[in-house]
């Protein structure tokens, strides 16, 4: 399951480490992270990432909008099934807040009323197929499942 994050910075750099330091502790990672930096400020990164990141670096005349647009673009060039747009300076409470995402989504493509009986995990994830079962759980409203 391929995940790419788009991060757009406007002068706000000294938010960034912290916030891929936190998406560096999920029990799912993503495979892309996005930064758009359209500050007036020099964006530099240092750093050993367990996923790629990329810095897109444009005019300082672009708003939060173009800059998140540009940098959907760009992440989807990577064909990934989830893209997801983060603000510099989200806090992530919990090492599994990407994997309950990625469950509330999954599961909010079932048809009304069906729920889930296949779990596909390809990406081999045990903390993703507890993010199932609980989101399942409270969706569903049963603890049979």
């Amino acid at each position: 399951m391929s995940v790419a994050v788009v991060i757009p910075v406007f002068d706000r750099v000294e938010f960034l480490p912290a916030l891929l330091r936190q998406l560096s502790s999920q029990s799912v990672l993503p495979d892309h992270v996005v930064i758009v930096d359209h500050g007036r400020q020099s964006l530099s990164l240092h750093g050993d990432w367990p996923f790629q990141v990329e810095i897109l670096k444009r005019d300082s005349s672009l708003w939060f909008a173009a800059a998140t647009n540009e940098g959907l673009v760009h992440a989807r060039t990577g064909n990934p099934r989830f893209l997801m747009i983060l603000n510099d300076d989200v806090r992530i409470g919990c090492d599994h807040w990407l994997a309950r995402m990625l469950a509330d989504r999954c599961i909010d493509g079932l048809p009304v009323g069906e729920s889930p009986r296949i779990i596909d995990m390809c990406c081999g994830s045990g903390t993703m197929l507890a993010e199932i079962i609980k989101a399942t759980r409270v969706r569903f409203g049963s603890s049979a499942i």
